[in-house]
């Protein structure tokens, strides 16, 4: 299925569009009946869409996901991070936590560094894969940017 960047557009403001307007409705939910029936509803709105995701084979199909998958998001956000703090506040939590933010953290400086690498050999116009993997042995190796 191929589609065009007007529809991909589209399908992602319905998506916002479906959160939105059900962001109030499912607020009102988790109130009158608590954060883990809501969170259980998004997942199954999840689920649901990731089904419909699977059978993608129209564009009507793929908007009924992304609906759905609105209404996943609209039902998770705001439940899922105080639920986190409220059930899980044990100490080896909080040790684990620690451990996994500073990896993250140092998983995004290793990845901007290399997004900065690649970029500055995009400048720069240099073919890695010709100038390096695919050079013959008797020629002694230059830079060679390649136009």
């Amino acid at each position: 299925m191929h589609l065009n960047l007007f529809q991909i557009g589209v399908l992602f403001s319905i998506r916002e569009t479906i959160a939105y307007i059900f962001e109030v409705p499912s607020g009102i939910f988790a109130d009158q009946y608590g954060k883990k029936n809501e969170l259980m509803i998004c997942f199954i709105f999840y689920i649901l869409s990731f089904f419909f995701f699977f059978l993608g084979g129209s564009y009507l199909v793929i908007v009924i996901a992304m609906v759905f998958f609105g209404l996943g998001e609209a039902f998770r956000t705001g439940t899922h991070k105080p639920l986190r703090k409220v059930v899980v506040s044990s100490s080896l939590f909080n040790v684990i936590f620690k451990i996994l933010q500073n990896t993250h953290r140092y998983f995004l400086i290793i990845n901007y560094f290399l997004t900065f690498l690649t970029v500055s050999l995009k400048i720069a116009k240099i073919n890695l894969k010709q100038n390096i993997f695919y050079t013959n042995r008797r020629k002694k190796y230059e830079w060679k940017s390649s136009n």
